[in-house]
């Protein structure tokens, strides 16, 4: 696509305003009530940056639009595009946490100076990079009753909710986005467990009564309705900091009460201990060399890490689909790298699905390390082989692949578990769908079952 030309984005949430992309950037247009919330959202923009000043993108340019006639009174602001963009359903509950923390963070300093963050929604950020940077500025509002409850609504339906579900039943987060829990009505009365407090029931009360209520207005008369709207127009909507600052700690308490427990025990806890020192350093030496060539320009990703290369500085996105591990490294590793928890084989069998997009960050990693997975995705979830080869071709130029053989007690362990007839041999099947896409050298044996290649696409140059 020509990087001149204009193209709007679609997305929910847009009704009352515009987003375009040109030329590296993105150009974005809101619907205002009043002169008002224009001078709020550039206090709030010169607020954060002064106290915050990592946790927000300030625009380029911006300016009021159409000042003259109310009714279409707008903003117009202009901000350099921030890649990679990471989806809110590739990221752990360790880094959801920590974004929920840097949001209340700037909802106190907008709190004290009688502003207000409407929405609390992950898309709203830009979460490659720590602690987030807010990127949607027209959710800066004045503080009012309605804008803050609106706040509170998001909160809990894109950070408490998601971040009690994992706590509870070990639902990743990730699954929370890509099933769109979000729009649903979860009965909290159900999920009160292990942190039964008084804050807790007082939000659970809080929340049932609003949908009780919510449900009775919907489904009552016109005049009783225009009644309602009628005292809501009249009423006073000034809210006191003071209690502003009150809800905002009630919600801080029920975010520490379900952060995500850094104790959880994985089955790859141990993996370390599995194999032997010798090759285990073989290894290492390998991926170092293999890391040693990739180009500067390009991001690595390393699919199905399980710890081993926390050390490797060099690569800059870690995907895995283990709760425990991936907490493990979005706590271990700098801000400036990249954690995902998805599943690696759904998101390999389909190009179609928004997870494929996220294996190589939509074109920012060129290269990967794949060590002790294909014997998983292939004989384990079933992925078919010549899709694996064929979609790994779509996402990378060059890949470091260890393939162990049918002798390795794994892959013996996994195929007695399938219980069915796969064909694990790399001269007789696996070479066969590897070579139509890549290109094989550096063949490496890493001990007396496990073997390493450099794959190369063809499709490269």
């Amino acid at each position: 696509m020509d990087p001149n030309q204009t193209r709007t984005l679609n997305k929910l949430g847009t009704s009352a305003s515009n987003i375009q992309i040109r030329n590296g950037s993105f150009i974005k247009q809101h619907t205002l009530n009043n002169k008002s919330e224009y001078d709020c959202i550039i206090s709030g923009i010169k607020i954060l940056s002064e106290e915050l000043p990592n946790t927000i993108h300030s625009p380029d340019s911006i300016k009021i639009i159409n000042e003259e006639n109310e009714k279409s009174l707008g903003i117009k602001y202009t901000q350099s595009e921030l890649t990679p963009w990471i989806n809110s359903e590739w990221i752990t509950g360790v880094q959801l946490c920590n974004l929920a923390n840097t949001i209340l963070k700037q909802q106190i300093i907008l709190v004290k100076n009688n502003l207000c963050l409407v929405d609390a929604r992950p898309e709203n950020y830009w979460l490659a990079e720590l602690p987030g940077k807010l990127v949607d500025l027209g959710s800066i509002k004045p503080l009012t009753k309605q804008n803050l409850f609106s706040f509170e609504t998001d909160f809990s339906n894109y950070f408490l909710n998601p971040l009690i579900l994992e706590k509870e039943l070990e639902i990743p987060i990730s699954n929370y986005f890509q099933g769109n829990l979000f729009s649903c009505n979860i009965n909290h009365w159900n999920i009160l467990g292990s942190y039964l407090s008084i804050t807790k029931i007082k939000k659970t009360i809080k929340l049932s009564l609003v949908k009780y209520f919510s449900n009775l207005i919907s489904s009552s008369s016109t005049e009783f309705i225009n009644y309602l709207n009628e005292s809501a127009s009249a009423e006073n909507q000034e809210l006191s900091i003071k209690k502003s600052l009150k809800s905002i700690r009630n919600i801080k308490k029920l975010l520490d009460q379900a952060k995500p427990n850094l104790n959880l025990n994985s089955d790859w806890d141990k993996y370390l201990n599995v194999h032997s020192d010798k090759y285990f350093n073989k290894k290492t030496n390998l991926i170092n060399q293999f890391l040693n060539e990739c180009s500067e320009d390009s991001y690595v990703v390393d699919l199905g890490s399980n710890l081993t290369t926390l050390k490797s500085e060099k690569i800059k996105v870690r995907i895995d689909n283990d709760m425990s591990i991936c907490r493990q490294m979005r706590n271990s590793l700098s801000s400036n790298k990249i954690v995902l928890q998805l599943d690696i084989a759904k998101a390999l069998s389909n190009t179609n699905v928004s997870t494929f997009n996220a294996l190589n960050l939509s074109g920012n990693a060129r290269y990967a390390v794949m060590t002790s997975i294909i014997h998983h995705l292939i004989i384990d979830y079933g992925l078919n082989p010549d899709i694996f080869y064929k979609n790994l071709s779509l996402l990378y130029d060059e890949i470091l692949l260890e393939f162990p053989l049918k002798e390795d007690p794994m892959v013996q362990l996994l195929m007695r578990k399938k219980n069915e007839f796969i064909k694990w041999d790399w001269e007789s099947n696996q070479l066969d769908f590897c070579s139509k896409y890549f290109e094989i050298s550096n063949q490496t044996m890493l001990d007396e079952t496990r073997m390493a290649f450099t794959l190369k696409n063809r499709n490269i140059k």
